[in-house]
């Protein structure tokens, strides 16, 4: 361990130094993770909750994919899975949302809803540069350059 203004850091030999988590695995590391457990629910059937589909689980992760290659690394504020099987990925933040779905349903495709005090609407179909504007503006308060309300 090693003193470093006020503060104490563990210093790692050169050949364990993946052992400190680095921010930039954050998004892959949690999110991809909570992401992964919705494919194993709780076996008691008293949860209700749906297992997605694999179909949504493959979207999600290619989506988290995209977003690293984009320079994101911000874990979800919540990853869960609704009613339907979707899966559901929110990034929110003083009153703004942003909530990437990707339904189990075959003929739907994902989606984009975001939330303000004064605005809401819905990205079909959305790239990751497109949801990585929106993700911007929910924890950023970086204002998009199209409004789209529903």
């Amino acid at each position: 361990m090693r003193q470093m203004a006020g503060r104490t850091r563990v210093c790692y030999p050169p050949d364990l130094r993946f052992l400190e988590p680095p921010i930039r695995n954050w998004l892959l590391g949690e999110t991809g993770s909570a992401v992964t457990r919705l494919m194993d629910p709780p076996d008691d059937g008293a949860s209700g909750s749906v297992r997605p589909a694999e179909r949504a689980h493959v979207q999600t992760h290619q989506m988290l994919v995209s977003l690293k290659g984009l320079n994101f690394h911000v874990a979800a504020t919540d990853v869960y899975s609704d009613p339907d099987g979707a899966i559901r990925l929110l990034w929110a933040r003083e009153g703004r949302n942003v909530e990437l779905v990707f339904p189990s349903i075959q003929d739907e495709a994902p989606y984009l809803y975001h939330s303000g005090d004064d605005n809401y609407g819905i990205e079909e179909r959305p790239s990751p540069e497109c949801a990585l504007i929106w993700i911007n503006w929910a924890l950023d308060n970086r204002s998009p350059k199209r409004v789209q309300a529903a």
